[in-house]
């Protein structure tokens, strides 16, 4: 699948760190559409390759989100980002049906590794001539 045809949907509340992951996925080959809430990405109906989706939304526990697309989008890989690494939050979340957990701060390669383990991997999640 060539890079620049998959894309990485992004739901997270806080401007500047959706703005921040959009950039750095752009920057790294990655089509990347934001959405502030998981309102907005509904409303959308944008989907994508693979979603992250942060776990403290604004508009929407996560979690309620999260079966949510399950139900509907069960084929879709969905990366869970969040700060708190505590044992019982980590075990709601891939109980709730994340794909994987990807841990803030993080790179680009934490985050490719991420999007590998969910199972929607963009050619390794490399940039094109990366070595």
């Amino acid at each position: 699948m060539p890079q620049d045809s998959w894309t990485l949907s992004v739901v997270e509340g806080d401007e500047a760190v959706r703005e921040s992951i959009g950039a750095l996925a752009v920057s790294n080959g990655w089509g990347c559409r934001t959405f502030a809430s998981a309102r907005a990405f509904l409303d959308s109906a944008a989907g994508g390759d693979c979603l992250l989706l942060d776990w403290d939304l604004p508009d929407a526990p996560a979690r309620r989100f999260l079966s949510y697309l399950r139900e509907r989008h069960p084929a879709l890989p969905v990366v869970v980002m969040t700060a708190r690494d505590d044992r019982p939050t980590l075990a709601r979340i891939r109980a709730a049906g994340a794909d994987a957990v990807l841990a803030r701060p993080f790179r680009f390669v934490e985050l490719a590794r991420a999007v590998e383990q969910a199972g929607a991997a963009p050619q390794c999640g490399e940039r094109s001539g990366a070595p």
